[in-house]
């Protein structure tokens, strides 16, 4: 379909928006804005932050999980490309993530 490619590249841009829900209440509480695509999520191991991978622009973003601030933003580029799924070791100190495309 013409055009839809660069629609496609314009979508990608765009940030993700990453909902704080209470369960209980069955409300959102706020939004975090994560990078475009975003993937996966992963608490730190105090809970304080939040790691999220974002595919479209091979990042990976740590953000304060009560303000949604942007904390660090952690390229992927020269491991690999679109980073997806992201789990905490044990020990909380290190993080893996899944690239779709890997060097």
């Amino acid at each position: 379909v013409a055009g839809q490619e660069d629609d496609d590249k314009d979508e990608a841009k765009i940030p993700a928006r990453i909902a704080v829900v209470d369960l209980a209440k069955g409300k959102k509480i706020r939004d975090i804005i994560g990078g475009p695509e975003t993937e996966g999520i992963e608490f730190s191991k105090n809970g304080k932050e939040i790691i999220v991978t974002n595919e479209a622009d091979n990042t990976i973003t740590v953000h304060n999980f009560n303000s949604g601030k942007l904390l660090k933003t952690i390229s992927t580029k020269k491991y690999g490309d679109r980073p997806r799924g992201i789990k905490s070791a044990p020990n909380g100190k290190y993080y893996v993530s899944t690239l779709e495309m890997g060097n």
